[in-house]
């Protein structure tokens, strides 16, 4: 998908290809790629599915991995690593799995690559508490 605008007699060229061979997405911004981004299901795991994006950040490619989950209600991402490969801040994300609980599905914390965790849907379903 191609879209060119104008502004000032200068043209502006946004392209998305997609590769179905390699599921791998690329975005071209006038001609020059900006960003990949390719997904693999994980061969010894099925049920986990590996996305790798590159994005060219002021002239250097930035690198990130996010790894999704099958859960029973669709996949989610459990874990991204930026920089895989030099500082490798890894954020990981956790639900509530319990389909008696009253938050099933929800994001329940956020594990930050510093270590702080964030709580998430905290409080008890205000429906099943009198």
């Amino acid at each position: 998908m191609e879209i060119t605008t104008f502004k000032n007699g200068e043209a502006d060229k946004s392209e998305w290809r997609y590769d179905a061979a390699t599921d791998t997405w690329t975005f071209f911004r006038n001609d020059v790629e900006t960003s990949r981004k390719l997904s693999e299901v994980n061969a010894n795991d099925p049920c986990e599915r590996i996305e790798t994006r590159f994005d060219l950040e002021d002239g250097r490619w930035t690198k990130t991995i996010k790894i999704f989950k099958a859960f029973p209600w669709g996949q989610e991402i459990v874990r991204k690593t930026e920089d895989p490969d030099g500082k490798a801040l890894t954020t990981t994300y956790k639900y509530f799995d319990d389909p008696r609980g009253p938050h099933y599905t929800f994001l329940k914390t956020t594990i930050h690559p510093d270590g702080t965790v964030e709580k998430h849907n905290r409080h008890p379903d205000p429906l099943r508490n009198p």
